[in-house]
């Protein structure tokens, strides 16, 4: 069987897996009592974009530095192709302290890899 994805490029691909994560009607699982509304957890959102990515032969690298987190985008059946990269502006941010209790602060990353893997304003 012939991969039909095989002559696509890293933009083409991208493009199909985000129609086929659309068509995925993701639930959202996360819940904000005190303000009344749901969100992603990175839970509901990383396996299904793994599983497409797979699919449509594309696979990610995310890099942090003291400014900026980007991840590029790698198209697999082209070693040659340039990725596509994508850029969102970071800093460390110290971690809040509440009722004597520290916060991991995870909050963020799971931001930033949204906003990676969902938004392409580079």
């Amino acid at each position: 069987m012939a991969n039909i994805y095989e002559g696509m490029n890293v933009r083409q691909k991208l493009a199909k897996a985000r129609l086929y994560f659309l068509n995925q009607k993701i639930k959202k699982s996360g819940k904000n009592m005190h303000l009344e509304f749901k969100y992603f957890e990175l839970e509901d959102i990383v396996p299904p974009a793994i599983r497409i990515f797979a699919r449509v032969g594309l696979t990610t690298n995310i890099e942090f530095t003291d400014d900026k987190a980007v991840m590029n985008v790698f198209n697999t059946d082209d070693v040659n192709e340039p990725p596509l990269s994508f850029t969102v502006p970071y800093r460390e941010v110290k971690p809040i302290i509440s009722n004597h209790k520290p916060h991991a602060g995870f909050g963020f990353f799971r931001y930033i890899s949204a906003a990676l893997s969902l938004d392409d304003r580079s």
